[in-house]
């Protein structure tokens, strides 16, 4: 099961680092979006460069599982097309995702899983996935469905996807 929230998250306001140079850095980008202390609830971890962190004052249901070892972050991901530095990118030896700082491009990346496409024409992964089990040495009947519409992820390049909304399977 594949569950993608197309919308946007401002995740740097949902997890915000507390330590003094970390949450000035914050501050100054985030300007008048930045959230004060009293506006976040402190949450700490271990094992990594800084502990000190702190979840948006809205959130203290996630805060409550994170605290209990119900829920982690997983901060700064994207997509990447293969193994690059700070360097490579910047010179540009390294293969590049399209449309990069485009959310609506990076959206059809996270579906396709292959950024250094433009578009959705390679299709979902998911579809894929169904297209190769369906198609392999045990030939397994697959179905894909979406729930949103359109979406690219279950659509494959064999297998169809079905469209259910609240009148039903299409």
């Amino acid at each position: 099961v594949m569950l993608f929230l197309a919308g946007g998250a401002d995740t740097w306001n949902l997890l915000v680092p507390q330590e003094a140079n970390l949450y000035k850095e914050y501050v100054d980008v985030r300007t008048d979006l930045a959230l004060a202390p009293n506006e976040l609830l402190q949450i700490s971890t271990e094992g990594q460069a800084h502990s000190k962190f702190a979840v948006h004052g809205q959130f203290g249901y996630l805060r409550n599982l994170y605290n209990a070892g119900h829920a982690a972050f997983v901060s700064n991901i994207g997509n990447l097309a293969e193994p690059t530095t700070m360097e490579s990118h910047r010179g540009k030896s390294a293969q590049r995702c399209f449309g990069l700082f485009s959310h609506s491009d990076q959206q059809n990346a996270a579906q396709t899983l292959k950024c250094q496409e433009m578009g959705t024409g390679s299709r979902g992964a998911g579809g894929r996935v169904a297209d190769a089990l369906a198609t392999g040495p045990h030939k397994f009947m697959t179905t894909s469905f979406s729930l949103a519409g359109a979406a690219i992820w279950p659509q494959g390049v064999l297998t169809q996807r079905e469209i259910v909304d609240q009148r039903g399977s299409q």
